[in-house]
């Protein structure tokens, strides 16, 4: 038996499963397998480059073939996607006001809206030349140290239960303080620690459903310590739905009576670790009725598009 599979551009067989790698013969996007180790069996991974555009339906054919004949011939097709982050770039000035209940309200958003299906991981970066500077909110510290402290108690427990992923929870128990490093080497280090993590989760469902409702557990617990929690769960809800995850949400601008400009930008990846091209913000003037601090994701909104 032969099976011969045909890809489009942009799809690259990377791995073969049941087969010796000599036994598949490629070229020009088509590969013919022979000589299986389980008949009738031919398994692998195909890897995509970046399309320009966000969605893509790609067609794979293949074909089985007995005693150089060829008996079935087949096609599917396929939907590559990826995030596609856009920015409103009409909004020049912010007001800051309080309310009565002390609190304080936006006068408009910088709407961030992806127009892809895949999921994007953006972070803030605040510019040198920002009149705006970034800070953390009062307590911050201390619910990072007490959130990365009960996380890391998690996972010692974890590790007794689940004692053949004890590795694997070193590993993340090290990546849990710095998630998004600037070091490629150490970004490499973090992926390939998604990836086990994902196949673990794949492979046992007690090991997933225990380390998501453990680490959501310490995350809450410690939220009050910091922020208004009923406004931030309704924040994380809403972004949700855009497929948008803002990495440092919790990060504050301090914004003075007298009007400064923010200059900053999205450094955007997803959930697969690919980069994105950086996106300059529109560069806007922000004021405030008093000295105050308030979070990014007042300013900026991934539920709506201005």
């Amino acid at each position: 038996m032969k099976i011969s599979l045909n890809l489009p551009d942009g799809l690259i067989l990377s791995e073969v499963y049941n087969i010796d790698t000599k036994n598949v013969d490629s070229q020009n996007g088509n590969h013919i397998a022979s000589g299986f180790e389980m008949e009738g069996y031919f398994g692998g991974i195909l890897t995509s480059s970046m399309y320009k555009d966000a969605s893509a339906i790609k067609t794979i054919k293949f074909s089985l073939q007995y005693d150089d004949s060829v008996n079935q011939v087949f096609e599917r097709n396929i939907e590559l996607f990826r995030p596609d982050i856009k920015i409103s770039n009409n909004i020049s000035t912010i007001n800051i006001k309080t309310r009565k209940d002390n609190k304080l309200v936006s006068s408009e958003h910088i709407g961030i809206l992806n127009h892809g299906k895949g999921t994007a991981i953006i972070k803030v970066n605040i510019l040198n030349e920002s009149e705006i500077k970034e800070g953390y909110p009062e307590g911050f510290e201390e619910f990072r140290n007490s959130f990365l402290k009960d996380l890391d108690d998690i996972f010692v427990e974890m590790k007794i239960k689940f004692s053949h992923y004890a590795d694997l929870l070193d590993e993340v128990r090290i990546i849990a303080r710095d998630p998004l490093p600037s070091d490629d080497k150490e970004v490499k280090r973090v992926k390939h620690t998604v990836e086990e993590l994902e196949e673990a989760f794949n492979n046992n469902e007690e090991f997933l459903a225990e380390f998501l409702h453990s680490t959501a557990k310490a995350y809450l617990k410690n939220m009050s310590i910091m922020t208004d929690v009923d406004a931030f769960i309704a924040f994380m809800r809403s972004i949700g739905k855009n497929k948008i995850i803002l990495f440092d949400a919790m990060k504050v601008l301090k914004i003075s009576t007298t009007a400064q400009k923010l200059i900053a930008e999205l450094v955007i990846s997803d959930l697969a670790q690919n980069k994105y091209p950086v996106i300059k913000l529109p560069e806007i003037s922000i004021i405030a009725d008093r000295e105050c601090s308030v979070p990014i994701y007042q300013i900026l909104d991934p539920s709506r598009s201005n």
